[in-house]
């Protein structure tokens, strides 16, 4: 059992390194400081597809898993409409300059709550949809392919345990 974990924790490591390697290269355009938005994304989303071969591979994913695969992996991928028109960046708490300056310091104050709250819900609706999928995609999976999940770093959690890569700007991931 230890040499299992061992050799499928060995696979990922060097399939996390190809990935590494093979990082794609800068889009035309970039700007000499760094990427656009859209070009984040792009760069992003190639990373993540990336991870999720490695992980499909590590786990060796049977045709009948397949389909729990995929749902787990749609929700870990780069964020979309369901995560909100603010899901790239932080949470909008300072409103339009024009409509917060008609306002009174509590009624400002109690906006940006307002806007931290609905910040909040969504992430945690984020949150739900994801956990929901991972443990479908666990159901399915054999004992071996349970020890090889858990033993990985966690999944989608802002780069915690994951060598401090951050997923908003540019997962899961």
């Amino acid at each position: 059992m230890i040499i299992a974990r061992t050799s499928a924790l060995a696979l990922l490591a060097a399939a996390v390194a190809l990935t590494a390697q093979a990082q794609p290269p800068a889009p035309a355009g970039a700007r000499a400081g760094g990427f656009s938005q859209p070009q984040m994304r792009q760069l992003y989303a190639a990373r993540h597809a990336e991870r999720l071969r490695a992980l499909h591979n590590a786990l060796n994913i049977r045709p009948d898993q397949e389909t729990a695969f995929s749902a787990f992996a749609a929700t870990m991928g780069p964020l979309g409409p369901a995560d909100g028109p603010r899901a790239w960046g932080a949470p909008d708490l300072s409103g339009k300059a024009d409509d917060m300056a008609s306002l009174t310091t509590p009624e400002r104050l109690d906006r940006m709550a307002q806007r931290l709250q609905d910040h909040m819900a969504r992430e945690r609706a984020r949150f739900e949809r994801r956990a929901a999928a991972t443990k479908a995609l666990y159901a399915v999976l054999s004992p071996d392919q349970r020890r090889t999940l858990d033993a990985l770093p966690a999944l989608g959690g802002h780069g915690h345990g994951r060598g401090g890569g951050h997923e908003r700007g540019g997962a899961a991931g």
